[in-house]
């Protein structure tokens, strides 16, 4: 079972994040109301693979199996990350099912 903390969850996600459908504010209580109503949640990566385009952006692709007591799918998942100051933040992210 994965932990359910959201603030640290949270804490990975750029204020500069862009989520195709919604605001950065829309999708951040969006995603605090799907993760506060579901338990068990079990997460498994395969198939990883990282891609530096320069020394600020990374690409990161993988199969992701994402189980809880509400939802369960499998897909490809993209995740691109920005060095900002001395961290590390997904500003965009993808998935397509399987």
């Amino acid at each position: 079972m994965q932990s359910q903390n959201l603030p640290l969850y949270l804490s990975f996600y750029s204020t500069e994040f862009k989520d195709p459908k919604r605001s950065y504010s829309k999708w951040k209580a969006q995603r605090r109301r799907s993760l506060k109503n579901s338990s068990n949640i079990a997460i498994k990566t395969t198939d990883i693979k990282a891609q530096i385009s320069n020394k600020i952006f990374i690409k990161v692709t993988f199969i992701q199996r994402y189980i809880s007591d509400t939802v369960s799918d499998t897909g490809i998942k993209e995740m691109i990350w920005k060095k900002e100051e001395s961290n590390w933040k997904i500003i965009k992210e993808t998935w397509k099912p399987k």
